[in-house]
């Protein structure tokens, strides 16, 4: 290695350094003074205006495409250092909740203790928020907020966050097969994107957008719960196979 490699490497583990301490709550995102409570502390307005947050609250190992020389990078060493680090993996998990109310998403928990994300409700739910979140509002990308979901998916499968990483992409399945998010996605690859950066957890297409997918599966969820038996309707699946609604797979109900 040359001395001008020596010293990229050496920088390089700086930032990756710089990032680790913002994660366990002891530097700034980069800015003086913005710490990682400050920034979960931010409202939705701070949230969508500032556009260099995103890359320290949700670090992946490869360069930004929005900000490629200013965003940090995580290293080899410092991802297995995030690894296993749980107050790391515990704030990843507490910007992943602020991030999902930002988009007018929440955790629920169901019997068990097991957790799936769903659609809020009410003044900041998932319908008034789409407005910001999810509408299309730029010709190249549709919206900048759909690019922040690929980060936070490829973070999550990053840091072995698997079991958010699964939630968080069960949720994107379900609102694109009922058509909550806009079909443009698709033309801008970006539902492509997001099954990418999740690792393809189910192995299968995304739904069609606006299929009758998402409702016969959240039916058969909601019979299994009751003990009954789920209507014999032939859904459409993944692909564009037809099948009945017990055979669909992983995602949760709605």
């Amino acid at each position: 290695m040359s001395a001008s490699q020596d010293q990229s490497a050496g920088e390089a583990e700086v930032i990756a350094d710089r990032v680790l301490a913002f994660l366990r709550g002891h530097g700034p995102a980069g800015v003086e003074g913005r710490t990682l409570d400050k920034v979960l502390g931010w409202d939705y307005g701070d949230l969508e205006r500032v556009h260099d947050y995103i890359q320290w609250l949700f670090p992946i190992d490869e360069p930004s495409r929005s900000h490629p020389k200013t965003a940090p990078m995580l290293t080899p060493r410092a991802v297995a250092a995030a690894r296993a680090d749980p107050l790391i993996l515990k704030n990843v998990g507490r910007g992943l909740e602020v991030f999902l109310r930002f988009l007018g998403l929440e955790w629920v928990e169901e019997r068990g203790g097991a957790r799936r994300v769903s659609r809020r409700r009410g003044e900041d739910g998932f319908e008034a928020r789409s407005k910001v979140a999810w509408r299309v509002n730029a010709v190249r990308v549709g919206n900048h907020n759909w690019m922040r979901v690929s980060r936070v998916l490829k973070c999550l499968r990053l840091l072995g966050m698997q079991a958010e990483l699964e939630a968080v992409y069960s949720r994107l399945e379900r609102l694109w097969a009922r058509g909550r998010i806009p079909a443009f996605a698709s033309e801008t690859k970006t539902t492509e994107m997001w099954r990418a950066c999740a690792g393809d957890p189910w192995k299968r297409p995304m739904p069609k957008h606006g299929s009758s997918w998402g409702v016969t599966h959240t039916l058969s969820k909601y019979a299994a719960v009751l003990g009954c038996q789920a209507p014999r309707q032939v859904g459409e699946a993944p692909g564009g196979a037809r099948t009945g609604p017990e055979e669909v797979g992983k995602p949760e109900a709605a």
